[in-house]
């Protein structure tokens, strides 16, 4: 519910809906056909999600062995199998379209209005965006701050949020799987 209401609150306040709505249109390639369009977004989306696995097994992994224990709660099991799948695909789609058009769209485009400065702009949105992560504990913070990196990175290469959705998207199902 709180992903459908972070979608609710940027669709209703135009200022916000403006910048999602600029980070969804298509890549800008030499080529627009539709299939050369899909092969690059997955590629980029690919490239995003290997480089978040290095994070998973680099930083998070090791960290939690350091800092055990830090995190505020953890997700129920959930013993019902098609509430589990349900949850694992529409939940985890939900959960990357919500937090990449809050952490990417709409805080680029926040942070832009003060400064063009890129490594500002992806330092800030990382940050934030690993602070929402804090009740998973410190490990993940730390982690969820460079995948910030790497997706917002994503966005500003590419001009469109549909690489940083779906590379988010594949490495949570993995993850939470």
């Amino acid at each position: 519910l709180t992903k459908v209401f972070a979608l609710g609150v940027i669709f209703m306040d135009p200022r916000f809906r403006c910048y999602v709505g600029q980070s969804l249109r298509d890549l800008e390639l030499p080529s627009q056909g539709s299939f050369f369009q899909f092969l690059v977004v997955s590629l980029l989306a690919a490239i995003g999600f290997i480089l978040m696995t290095f994070v998973y097994h680099l930083v998070y992994r090791p960290l939690l062995i350091v800092i055990p224990d830090t995190h505020l709660f953890s997700y129920p099991e959930i013993m019902f199998k098609p509430l589990y799948w349900f949850a694992l695909s529409f939940g985890l789609a939900l959960t990357a379209v919500a937090e990449e058009f809050t952490s990417r769209s709409v805080l680029k485009g926040v942070i832009e209005r003060y400064t063009e400065n890129k490594f500002v702009i992806i330092g800030l949105s990382s940050l934030i965006f690993a602070l929402a992560h804090w009740s998973h504990g410190v490990p993940n913070v730390i982690a969820a701050f460079f995948d910030g990196v790497i997706l917002m990175g994503l966005l500003m290469l590419t001009g469109s949020i549909m690489p940083s959705v779906l590379a988010h998207y594949v490495f949570n199902f993995i993850v939470f799987s």
